[in-house]
């Protein structure tokens, strides 16, 4: 930012706080002119964010107000001799501080009491001194992140780290919430770091490094495609120092998640993640203490190799008062891909057992079968293995297995869950370990002897919650069963098993009763049910959601307006249901899905009384439901796209000389009417209460007949009409249908715009109505002229409004046009402005074209301007045109300067011009006329001399980085010489408002617009989105 526009931003700030930015790179003045101006404001500054060499310049200068401040430089080992001091008396009230890649050591001198957010990204230090005294003097500190140790760990290392810690007395962090270290491959830094902190129980900690998969000794093989084993090193074990009295929150960890995934949009890369959490959190919600990423390559490690060690690592880093405990691995491409051979992890899982003998909860997930063997029949020992040592996690309760594998093999999935069966059965068995509460398995599919085993082991699968990641739907209505009872005869043998059955079911259905779900309102509860049964998966049946509880069956069966959505495709009994549970609530059937042209008669008789509940019918033409009474038919779809199967396609043909007849009588409350490739002639007889249709693929003429009948129209939406223009009736006056009640009219798809403006000329419609045309796009056929696809003389827009406007009062009001082109759309826009404001504007018209091929946009702005003048009233009096394609814009057979001549003819009265173009040849094809120089004499006016406000941008991206002067220099130069030969001519009136737009800053920007300040009553200049409004003060100090 210059001097001279850096003293005006001051000026109008009054005392507001500042924001400011110094980068070095960007300076259009030299940094001490910038500095220097800025010196008396600086107790102003709230925000500082400073890039370069310039750090040291600004920090020595007291900011009482400065609460945030970031500083970035690219850092340069020659420079470390210097240092970057922070004086506490400088900043008293200094929050948060990011310092990136700095080429200078940081110090603190004094105390940053008020600091409570730190970041060191890639920031060096000599020693560890010099960091535990940095931190030591945030003493306030509650979020603290350091990135990058590998910047200073080479100093650090020369150092004895046993001398530092002996030494040194340990840094209190008491305040710290969050700490967040990213140390990369260096793990020894951090565990140096941990060790010298002392941080509060609640803080969170987490870290983020890297496994070694660039050794060399594993190049070949990753070069083959191959996975290598991990080797016998650590992945978190060497991160948390073995001393935790200074990290209480490792105590404290309750239950860890153990994630091994593939990561990133391509899945190329592969992350371990190792969640804890503390007493009071819970996994399920997200709530986490301590959490450990370590990233590699999917093909260096094999994640079986990565699981073996992660467990045998768990044991000592968490404490052995472990509840809960969770193994996920989602790799199957490469759990088998290993170097050595079969890993064995028997030893891995053994570790676990003994690690943590408290474990309540275990989930494990994987997409193969030896993943679940590997630890099933050691927590399940068969009677063929069975020892006198009871199995491991006596107290184990609640078990989740997954199987995660994306396309399972029927096989596989039968082989796991007999595996399952097998292992909890033999658990069960024995009787030194507590009954399982809960058991929970998930498929992608259903196992092929999944019923099989629920029946002979209902004992144990009574608490299981089996569940499909992709069950199909079964469209099966029954009343949930209570608990089986084979579950409960084993808990008393004086009662019998019926009467133990019911105090069961009491006791679940109290249990189910102070659940917050069951306790909402039941308008509410309904509300939540009805979502859920619009939005479900098509594989997915509502009727899950009866098998739930008895709460959730009976409020679904309660609420009518759930059973109202009806298909042709269910079976009897189903429909039959539907119907009854729907009691007297409005109806919505959708008969398009049959596969037969006669609808059942069963079906039939079973809707016949029910008919007059239908408000929404969706249904073929040769199907008979449209000959039915049906008094609450609010919409109607008749859809003859899809495709048919072959018996309706043949019902269809020898049904064409018939016709569809929508009688008003029949649907005496029809508003909504959607006519879709009908393959037989339609008519409509008295439906007046019709305000809405949509029509797909029908003739011009036939479409005319039915708006003939449909006085009571509101919305109209035509697509693909069909036909020839000389089937439509000359227009004689008496073949124009009136429409009088039309608030929008949606015109697409127009291959031939002959029929499109027969259509047109044969409607008569209101003033307001909104007009809405999307052509067919423009490029299908391949005329190339250099590269460029030709027009050859087409008709752009101009061919699909009538010649007579008569009928047509809409175009007479217009008062505003908007045209943008681009390289792919061209659009227009009309409106008939309440205001100036843009945002109030009541659109009236939208014309919106396709551009399939490479156009040279010159030419369609060219042809385009032509036709605006053929199309809008002289009475226009605000005109936007603006080409955004910087790429395809070539004056290749002329310059556009004869259309605008014809633009200036058509639209005397213009007082709003608002143009933008990408080169400066766009510019110069009218800029010359409307300020030419010298001035015109007195019989050959300026065009369009009550012009009021002009606003030019320029679209282009020629910047500074050409060899030639840039194009924004040329542009804004003439510009300015053509806004000041305006000024001089006597003739026409002054601007009231100018605006410029430029995406940089042109070369001798303010020079110019101290020039034309003069001008215009009202300058505005927006450089890369950023507005700067000049008043004739601020054109004082740009002319000094």
């Amino acid at each position: 930012m210059p001097r001279q526009v850096l003293q005006v931003y001051l000026r109008r700030s009054c005392k507001s706080p500042l924001v400011v930015v110094a980068r070095a790179e960007t300076f259009g003045a030299p940094q001490d002119d910038f500095l220097s101006t800025l010196v008396p404001h600086l107790d102003r500054v709230g925000h500082l964010d400073i890039h370069g060499f310039q750090a040291r310049s600004y920090v020595a200068y007291r900011m009482e107000l400065l609460s945030s401040m970031h500083i970035q430089d690219r850092c340069d080992s020659d420079s470390l001799e210097q240092e970057l001091i922070f004086h506490d008396d400088h900043f008293p009230a200094l929050k948060s501080l990011t310092l990136v890649m700095l080429e200078a050591r940081p110090r603190i001198i004094g105390t940053l009491s008020s600091l409570t957010s730190l970041a060191l990204r890639g920031v060096v230090f000599y020693t560890w001194d010099e960091l535990f005294c940095f931190l030591g003097s945030c003493p306030a500190l509650e979020d603290l992140v350091i990135e990058r140790f590998g910047m200073f760990s080479e100093w650090s290392r020369a150092e004895d780290p046993v001398r530092l810690t002996r030494d040194r007395p340990t840094i209190e962090l008491q305040h710290l919430r969050e700490l967040y270290c990213a140390p990369r491959w260096d793990h020894e830094t951090i565990t140096f770091l941990l060790a010298n902190l002392s941080l509060p129980s609640t803080a969170k900690i987490g870290v983020l490094m890297y496994l070694d998969f660039e050794n060399e000794e594993y190049a070949d093989i990753l070069a083959m495609g191959q996975s290598v084993d991990l080797p016998d090193s650590t992945v978190i074990a060497g991160i948390v120092p073995e001393d935790k009295t200074f990290l209480p929150i490792f105590p404290a960890i309750r239950a860890v998640q153990t994630r091994i995934v593939r990561v990133g949009s391509d899945l190329s890369n592969s992350i371990v993640q190792v969640k804890a959490l503390a007493m009071d959190d819970d996994l399920h919600i997200g709530g986490t203490s301590v959490t450990f990423t370590t990233g590699y390559v999917t093909d260096a490690f094999n994640p079986r190799s990565v699981q073996r060690i992660i467990q045998s690592e768990l044991g000592t880093v968490f404490p052995s008062s472990l509840t809960a405990l969770h193994m996920y691995v989602d790799d199957s491409d490469c759990y088998y891909d290993t170097r050595d051979g079969s890993l064995q992890l028997a030893e891995s899982w053994k570790s676990l057992y003994e690690a943590f003998p408290q474990v309540e909860e275990f989930c494990a997930a994987e997409p193969i079968l030896e993943f679940f063997t590997d630890f099933l029949y050691d927590i399940g020992p068969v009677q063929s293995i069975r020892t006198d040592t009871p199995p491991p996690w006596p107290k184990l309760t609640r078990i989740k297995f997954e199987y995660t594998g994306t396309d399972p093999d029927a096989g596989e999935l039968e082989e796991v869950m007999q595996a399952i069966t097998t292992s909890i059965c033999a658990r069960r068995d024995t009787v030194s370990v507590e009954r399982l509460e809960h058991l929970t398995l998930t498929f992608p599919a259903e196992p092929p002897i999944l019923r099989t085993i629920s029946e002979a082991e209902t004992i144990v699968l009574a608490h299981a919650t089996v569940t499909m990641a992709s069950e199909s739907a079964r469209d099966v209505i029954r009343t949930p069963s209570p608990l089986p009872i084979n579950h409960l005869q084993l808990h008393d043998h004086r009662l019998n098993a019926t009467e133990l059955r019911k105090y069961a079911v009491k006791a679940q259905i109290l249990i189910n009763s102070a659940l917050a779900i069951n306790k909402l309102p039941p308008e509410l509860f309904a509300d939540i049910l009805e979502l859920i049964r619009v939005n479900c998966p098509r594989k997915w049946s509502f009727v899950t959601v009866l098998l739930v509880c008895h709460h959730w069956y009976h409020s679904a069966v309660s609420f009518p307006r759930l059973w109202t959505r009806l298909t042709s495709s269910m079976p009897l009994r189903i429909l039959e249901t539907y119907l009854r549970r729907s009691r007297g609530a409005s109806l919505s059937l959708v008969t398009n899905s049959s596969v037969s042209a006669a609808v059942p008669q069963d079906t039939m008789r079973a809707l016949s009384p029910h008919f007059e509940r239908v408000v929404h019918l969706d249904t073929y033409s040769i199907q008979p439901y449209v000959q039915h009474r049906m008094e609450r038919l609010y919409s109607l779809i008749i859809d003859d796209c899809i495709t048919l199967p072959l018996s309706l396609a043949h019902h269809s043909t020898s049904s064409s000389r018939q016709t569809i007849v929508i009688r008003g009588d029949h649907f005496p409350r029809l508003c909504s009417l959607k006519l879709y490739g009908l393959r037989m002639p339609a008519s409509l007889v008295n439906v007046n209460s019709l305000t809405s249709l949509e029509v797909e693929e029908m003739s011009a003429s036939q479409l005319l007949d039915l708006l003939r009948n449909c006085p009571a129209l509101t919305c109209l939406e035509i697509e693909s009409p069909t036909g020839h223009p000389m089937a439509i009736p000359m227009h004689d006056g008496q073949h124009i249908v009136e429409l009088p009640h039309l608030q929008n009219l949606v015109l697409t798809s127009f291959d031939d715009r002959v029929i499109f403006g027969s259509i047109l000329a044969h409607l008569s419609l209101p003033r307001s109505v909104r007009v809405e045309i999307s052509a067919a796009a423009l490029g299908t056929e391949d005329f190339y002229v250099a590269g460029y696809a030709e027009l050859r003389g087409l008709v752009i827009a101009a061919g699909f409004i009538p010649d007579d406007k008569t009928y047509w009062p809409l175009v007479s009001s217009i008062r505003k046009v908007e045209t943008l082109i681009s390289k792919t759309c061209l659009q227009i826009v009309a409106s008939m402005p309440i205001a100036r404001e843009p945002r109030i504007d009541m659109r009236s018209s939208r014309f919106r074209c396709d551009l399939y091929a490479l156009f040279n946009t010159s030419h369609i702005q060219k042809q385009i301007m032509l036709e605006l003048g053929t199309i809008f009233p002289r009475s226009l009096t605000a005109l936007k045109i603006i080409v955004a394609d910087a790429d395809h814009y070539e004056n290749q057979g002329g310059s556009v300067a004869e259309s605008w001549r014809r633009l200036y003819d058509a639209f005397p009265e213009m007082e709003d011009l608002d143009i933008g173009g990408p080169t400066i040849d766009f510019f110069t094809d009218f800029l010359f006329d409307i300020g030419p120089s010298p001035p015109p004499p007195a019989h050959a006016p300026i065009p369009w001399p009550k012009l009021k406000y002009l606003r030019l941008e320029y679209t282009g991206s020629h910047g500074a980085d050409s060899l030639d002067e840039p194009e924004e220099g040329l542009v804004m130069q003439a510009i300015t010489t053509t806004i000041c030969n305006r000024r001089d001519a006597a003739s026409i009136e002054r601007l009231q408002r100018l605006a410029i737009v430029f995406p940089t800053e042109p070369p001798h920007l303010w020079t110019y617009l101290g020039l034309l300040r003069s001008a215009t009553e009202e300058l505005v200049c927006t450089i890369d989105g950023q507005d700067l409004v000049l008043d004739d003060e601020d054109a004082r100090l740009l002319s000094q």
